[in-house]
């Protein structure tokens, strides 16, 4: 009966001290990259750069969908060819993952498109650059854009960036029609802008030789609204670079919405179960060890006085 008690007591222990290392590994390893991306603080301390490569580690880790609300991801803006058939792989697979508004806004983001079923226009235009889907997304809005980049290719595009803009996360898709002053998605404005911006577009520039009487309207505003990208996605940080884009080094900073795990009391919570579970479980095994102590002593009893007496009267 001692030697059951001890074995559970032993069993226990173990299972505690793993559930205590399980949960050391959920909290540290598996979701580290998401407490950091929802945590304000950490992202104040940290580049654009190290956000990017940690938010890659989030989806490698947990083979989350992108989240543009809650860890306001960047995929859309820096995703290349191989994450876009990443994600469209996942959608089309047969596992389990959700596909949403926010999926499917970075996949427009990173195709310069909106299909209809993005499984067959993977199968269409999978073997295409990202610079030939974007340059084809254009062509979709009225805009003739040169591969590689070409001077010409200025004035159209701040053309394009100059529209009214539909933000398709939240207002869902709009009718297009193509008119030169019909409303354009976000996604196509963005990456107008990064064509531009990678090409090497300098506004001062390319204002130095117009005459600001001759411009459009559109284009005035073209180049307000490339300013405001410019001051979220500069060059200098080297993300979301096209091909034909020089890749500078540097970093930036940026802050994302207020953290949700990195609630005092969540992280409390945490590191208290840890403990409590490695407590119990070391005193479990120790408990078994006292168990397995007290029945060898039973087993094996000291000899007593009147034994040990004996004994040395039959020696004598």
């Amino acid at each position: 009966m001692r030697g059951t008690k001890r074995t559970v007591y032993a069993v226990l222990g173990g299972l505690l001290l793993l559930g205590s290392a399980f949960v050391a590994y959920g909290w540290f390893y598996l979701l580290a990259p998401l407490r950091h991306l929802t945590d304000p603080a950490w992202t104040a301390r940290h580049s654009e750069r190290v956000r990017w490569l940690e938010e890659q580690r989030n989806y490698h880790r947990l083979g989350c969908s992108p989240d543009l609300c809650f860890r306001a991801d960047r995929i859309g803006y820096y995703g290349d060819k191989k994450w876009c058939h990443g994600l469209i792989g996942k959608i089309s697979g047969k596992t389990k993952f959700r596909f949403c508004g926010c999926t499917e806004t970075v996949l427009m983001y990173m195709t310069n498109g909106h299909p209809q079923s993005w499984e067959n226009w993977a199968k269409i235009h999978g073997g295409q650059s990202q610079e030939e889907w974007l340059r084809d997304g254009f062509a979709s809005f009225g805009v003739t854009v040169h591969l590689p980049p070409a001077a010409a290719d200025i004035e159209p595009l701040l053309g394009l960036l100059g529209r009214r803009q539909v933000d398709l996360l939240w207002k869902g898709p709009q009718p297009v029609a193509q008119t030169p002053d019909t409303a354009v998605p976000d996604y196509a404005q963005y990456n107008a802008f990064r064509w531009l911006r990678d090409s090497g577009f300098e506004p001062a520039r390319f204002l130095s030789g117009h005459s600001k009487a001759l411009l459009s309207e559109e284009t005035i505003r073209g180049l307000v609204n490339y300013a405001n990208w410019q001051g979220r996605f500069p060059r200098c940080n080297g993300l979301g670079i096209l091909a034909f884009g020089a890749r500078p080094a540097g970093a930036a900073q940026d802050l994302d919405p207020p953290s949700r795990l990195g609630s005092p009391w969540l992280v409390a919570a945490v590191y208290a179960v840890m403990v409590a579970l490695g407590i119990a479980g070391g005193v479990l095994i120790g408990a078994s060890r006292v168990k397995a102590a007290g029945l060898k002593k039973n087993r094996n009893p000291a000899p007593s006085a009147e034994h040990e007496q004996h004994e040395q009267q039959e020696q004598h």
